[in-house]
């Protein structure tokens, strides 16, 4: 190939980026702002104003120990949730696992964890949405750390949207609402995913019935963010 064609094809290739990043640009994930060629090198979404350090959680890990909340939920983080769950920006979540990462990669290879999960979403959201937001961030999780993603629960009916109710409606409203599935290789030790962590009557729900399949698993939860107000 002449040195000319050469030229020709790069600037070709270029022309087209351009083009989508005209139509597409990448946009931060908390401010929205468009991101410049050097901001779009780094793997986390985020610009240069930005930090996902400003919503770290002072105290990640629950006071039983089962689990953790990397995250604080509010102000642009709350947003950027909103914007996973129903405006269809998947990519948000899979930037969430890697600040997950981030801020809590050291305790993911202290629990020697052999199985990632995620909390599933009821068949209606999850035909709405097109996708499970905590299976988005589980598996990008999952790749992170090289463990496997298997999806060990499935939501056996439609439950009422958990907002606006009762620590006990919560909890009589999720009673039966999830079972586990079978799977090739028992779990010894299984990590449970979920976005949001606000009273955690979703993830005890979950965990009993992953408990009670395999009683001899531990099992841990990891959730993106945590509201501030629930006991935690």
């Amino acid at each position: 190939m002449k040195k000319s064609e050469k030229c020709e094809n790069r600037g070709q290739g270029f022309g087209w980026q351009q083009a989508l990043d005209l139509v597409f640009p990448l946009r931060c994930t908390l401010c929205g702002r468009v991101l410049s060629w050097f901001e779009r090198k780094g793997d986390l979404g985020l610009c240069r104003l930005c930090r996902w350090q400003d919503y770290q959680n002072p105290q990640p890990v629950s006071e039983d120990e089962k689990g953790r909340c990397s995250l604080l939920y509010e102000d642009q983080l709350q947003q950027a949730i909103y914007h996973l769950k129903y405006n269809g920006r998947r990519t948000n979540g899979i930037y969430f696992a890697r600040w997950m990462m981030e801020e809590g990669a050291d305790w993911m290879r202290s629990q020697q964890f052999d199985r990632v999960t995620a909390v599933p979403l009821a068949k209606r959201k999850l035909k709405s949405r097109g996708y499970n937001q905590a299976e988005v961030i589980a598996r990008e999780l999952g790749r992170l750390s090289r463990l496997p993603y298997e999806e060990l629960l499935v939501r056996t009916r439609n439950t009422t949207p958990q907002s606006g109710l009762g620590e006990e409606m919560r909890r009589q409203n999720l009673s039966g609402a999830f079972a586990a599935k079978e799977c090739r290789l028992e779990p010894h030790h299984i990590c449970l995913v979920d976005d949001i962590y606000t009273t955690g009557s979703t993830l005890r729900e979950s965990m009993a019935v992953l408990q009670q399949r395999w009683p001899e698993a531990k099992i841990h939860y990891w959730t993106l963010a945590r509201q501030i107000s629930p006991d935690f």
